[in-house]
């Protein structure tokens, strides 16, 4: 209740705002562009280069399934040139600002319309929101991107779309090195909660995990756990794989009851303040995921 009283009062503030006249005034220069997450931002500051300023609302580390956003983040949204998001369920609460903002529909861009939605595992009214973790996916929402960027700033489109035949040509690559991995027919068994639907499903690639949605409270059931053991002994799978925001137990726990290997497959969804520092992107992040794969299986 707390939440929603919160929530409510700052979506007030932002239509205030804009009723009194505080509206974002014609772009001059840059671009202002604001992502709910790391892809997303990732994607439209490739995109944009020097003509655009992007801006990031989940901050370090922090979940997008536990994030609430905060007036400052609905009026960097209400002031952005263009606002991005993916639309599932965590974005109900920003989708609803954007409404009551009457916000002109041109400047936001809901990027699971881009793509094919798969139904949440366990809340099949809900779509899976982790519509970035397959390069099959990521070149229509950069497309997407794309587009609305040069409606956006006409003048810029030269460099936007150079930019996006580039960052196309870099999804390409790595979208054929996930089709030759998936080509050898591997299982893949996580030992942890499941961000990658969209990998699984554009790559044919045949997957089990602990907990099939991605929920923060999900916890396996003992059947579950009992079948993620007996399909590792059986298949004699040498690594079993866990995601950056997983404690490791049930990886840990089925390592030690089978003998196998664990290895992280990072989601992308948010970067730590190392990751950042250390220069890590979209690209380099699912580059390593490819590698962790093939070399799990050597």
């Amino acid at each position: 209740m707390k939440r929603c009283v919160l929530f409510c009062l700052a979506v007030l503030l932002v239509v205030s705002l804009l009723a009194c006249g505080k509206t974002p005034p014609e772009t001059k220069g840059k671009l202002k562009i604001v992502a709910t997450v790391f892809p997303l931002y990732d994607f439209a500051r490739n995109l944009c280069g020097d003509c655009g300023e992007v801006s990031l609302l989940l901050k370090s580390g922090a979940s997008a399934h536990s994030y609430e956003p905060t007036p400052q983040d609905l009026i960097a949204i209400s002031q952005s040139d263009l606002f991005l998001y993916v639309g599932g369920e965590s974005d109900e609460p920003i989708e609803a600002m954007l409404v009551s903002a009457e916000r002109e529909a041109s400047r936001s861009l809901r990027l699971i319309d881009a793509i094919t939605p798969i139904a949440e595992a366990d809340e099949p009214e809900e779509s899976d929101e982790h519509i970035w973790t397959s390069p099959a996916c990521a070149k229509r929402i950069v497309t997407a991107i794309a587009e609305s960027l040069c409606a956006q700033s006409p003048e810029n489109a030269d460099t936007i779309l150079q930019n996006r035949d580039t960052y196309l040509a870099a999804l390409a690559e790595l979208d054929a090195g996930y089709r030759a991995f998936a080509a050898k027919g591997h299982t893949l068994v996580f030992a942890d909660r499941f961000p990658f639907a969209y990998l699984a499903r554009d790559y044919e690639l045949d997957c089990l995990a602990a907990v099939s949605g991605c929920g923060e409270d999900g916890e396996p059931s003992a059947s579950r756990l009992s079948e993620l053991i007996r399909t590792v002994r059986e298949k004699r799978i040498p690594t079993v794989f866990y995601t950056e925001t997983s404690d490791q137990r049930i990886a840990n726990s089925v390592s030690a009851e089978c003998g196998c290997k664990t290895a992280l497959l990072h989601s992308c969804h948010n970067l730590t303040r190392t990751e950042q520092n250390e220069g890590s992107d979209y690209l380099s992040l699912m580059r390593r995921n490819l590698e962790t794969l093939n070399a799990a299986f050597d």
